[in-house]
């Protein structure tokens, strides 16, 4: 499987001083079916899904939720996201 990462690789130095981009910011992403997509901060931001089923499980949640097409969910929780596409589709992160 493949996993994608939206926290940009950086050296070091610059790591310790890089700073998410601001919640206004959205990003989309096409998933193929069983791609997973690591949200390492996701807290206060929208997921939606514009086509396709996505899973979304959080760290140290034992709840999982599931996105149909038209679906989003405002994360709440602190721990890392991970989100598979159950079906091919289309996620944006705002």
């Amino acid at each position: 499987m493949n996993v994608l990462s939206l926290t940009p690789t950086l050296p070091a130095a610059l790591a310790a001083r890089h700073t998410p981009p601001p919640a206004a910011a959205c990003e989309r992403v096409t998933l193929a079916r069983r791609e997973l997509l690591d949200v390492p901060a996701p807290r206060g931001r929208r997921v939606t899904c514009h086509h396709g089923r996505l899973w979304l499980t959080f760290e140290g949640c034992r709840a999982d939720i599931v996105l149909e097409a038209g679906d989003t969910h405002r994360c709440r929780e602190r721990g890392r996201l991970v989100v598979q596409a159950l079906r091919d589709a289309i996620v944006e992160l705002g």
